[in-house]
This record gives C-alpha cells, sequence and structure tokens, in this order.
C-alpha cells in the first residue's frame, strides 16, 4: 500500500476520534491493541486488517467507511495515473 493511502487512512482516524472524543490510549484499549500500534496507525505507518478496521469503527462509533473514504479516494487517484 503507498505511503499516501496509509497517510490519509491514519489522517481520517485521528480525525475521527477526535470528534469522538476519544484518547489514543482509550481507542486502544478499547480494541485490545498496543498504543504504539495505534499510534502507527494514525501516523500511516501500519496497514490495518479488516478485523481492525472493524474495531477502530466500532469503538469510535462510526461506519468503517468513514475510515477509509480518503484513502480510497488517494488510491483511485494514484492507480488511474498508472493505467494511462
Amino acid at each position: 500500500m503507498s505511503e499516501t493511502v496509509k497517510k490519509a487512512f491514519g489522517d481520517d482516524l485521528t480525525r475521527t476520534r477526535n470528534e469522538a472524543g476519544q484518547t489514543q490510549e482509550g481507542v486502544s484499549l478499547n480494541c485490545d491493541m498496543s498504543l504504539r500500534y495505534y499510534q502507527y496507525l494514525e501516523k500511516g505507518d501500519n496497514n490495518p486488517t479488516m478485523i481492525t478496521l472493524f474495531r477502530l469503527a466500532d469503538t469510535l462509533e462510526c461506519e468503517p467507511h468513514t475510515l477509509i473514504e480518503a484513502a480510497w479516494k488517494v488510491w483511485k487517484k494514484e492507480n488511474r495515473k498508472k493505467r494511462k
């Protein structure tokens, strides 16, 4: 996965967490993951699995697509350029 796609996911994750009024520590505990791993997700350094995505969405009380919308747009833009 490209760095820009992971960064877009991390930005959406951070925004959604802030809107939900939750801390990184709280989200990581509720998702049964280490704080460090969660911080890597927000920084765009790691990819979440589907199960992790569902846990995050459940904890943040949002739909999973909310967390990947920007990443999807970046991915489409990058991959359409390659096909031309």
